[in-house]
């Protein structure tokens, strides 16, 4: 193996150096997906009226969706 000449560490501490690095990497790709994933939800149900004025609105308008509730009313 030619570990060693190159990084002038043991071929021992190989496997654990890998696994942290890798271990390290996929925690920071599921941080940037949840932080991703948080923003789109709060993008998206931004400006948009509660479960319970919708509910009302569609009662009092003899069953239809207002419109911020449904897309292309």
């Amino acid at each position: 193996m030619r570990y060693e000449p190159y990084s002038g560490l043991s071929p021992d501490v190989f496997p654990g150096n890998w696994l942290l690095i890798t271990a390290l990497l996929c925690a920071g790709s599921a941080l940037l997906l949840a932080i991703r994933t948080a923003r789109l939800r709060r993008r998206d149900t931004k400006g948009r009226p509660s479960a319970s004025r919708c509910v009302g609105l569609v009662a009092a308008d003899g069953g239809r969706a207002c419109r911020t509730c449904v897309p292309g009313w």
